[in-house]
């Protein structure tokens, strides 16, 4: 298992490391218990669900956007800096 974790972010959780091996590969992370939020937003928890108002919803939504935002602008970066990497 190799890792090639660089990517820090308050709501992404940490990528410890990936597999290759034949035609499978694995990407391995930090275990998160319950944490789907599938599951949350759409699951048989009633409870959470009603504390689950719209504004929360809205307020998971906008950082989801802010999160993909990062992880684009992340990968941008490092295909730019590849770019110009020169081999001898």
């Amino acid at each position: 298992m190799k890792s090639n974790s660089k990517l820090n972010h308050a709501h992404l959780l940490s990528l410890l490391g990936y597999c290759k091996e034949g035609g499978e590969r694995i990407l391995v992370y930090v275990f998160m218990a319950h944490a789907s939020l599938h599951n949350d937003l759409h699951g048989k928890n009633k409870a959470l669900k009603e504390k689950l108002d719209w504004v929360k919803r809205v307020t998971i939504a906008v950082q989801a956007a802010r999160e993909i935002e990062y992880l684009h602008g992340y990968m941008k970066k490092k295909r730019e800096s590849n770019y110009y990497k020169i081999e001898i």
